[in-house]
């Protein structure tokens, strides 16, 4: 391929991925690691990637303490508890669930996920059970709500849950 050749698909490329991310309109950054107000008006981090201003969303800060109701198919409705810590778009953490049904234990175990603009999707670990749980939840202010689904888990178990963050 001809030098030319190669520095118009580069070029292509880098536009593609400037109109994929967002990258012009609005942006008042001063420099690659001010926040700016993206042309959708979202708060976004831009960075210089080859003399094109890249923004990507900012990723909420979810790390705290939760509490809340959780519906399970196999434990009825209980209480969930989560703290999360955040690094970046990953989250690690605690979780427990109780249920007021006599005779039903509750669960707990480690968490580990991803963050996105709006969503978590995260991996619960069973400490007591021999299998875990795939939970996906949208993030609304200082709330999450989502479902989740038991994998490898005995008997299928799976709900829903709405948290709240505590102050």
């Amino acid at each position: 391929m001809s030098r030319k050749r190669r520095l118009t698909v580069a070029l292509v490329l880098l536009c593609a991925v400037a109109l994929i991310l967002g990258v012009g309109g609005s942006s008042r950054a001063q420099d690659d690691d001010d926040a700016v107000l993206a042309p959708d008006g979202d708060a976004a981090r831009c960075h210089s990637i080859a003399g094109a201003r890249i923004c990507a969303p900012t990723i909420p800060n979810v790390a705290g303490t939760y509490a809340g109701a959780i519906d399970d198919s196999v434990g009825g409705q209980g209480t969930l508890n989560l703290t999360v810590e955040q690094n970046g778009q990953h989250i690690t953490g605690v979780w427990s669930t109780t249920y007021p049904e006599p005779g039903f234990e509750g669960l707990s175990g480690t968490l580990t996920g991803t963050v996105s603009k709006t969503a978590i999707r995260a991996t619960l670990k069973s400490t007591i059970r021999r299998c875990h749980y795939l939970a996906i939840a949208t993030i609304a202010s200082t709330s999450f709500q989502g479902t989740f689904t038991g994998i490898h888990c005995p008997e299928d178990d799976s709900g829903s849950f709405v948290i709240d963050k505590e102050q």
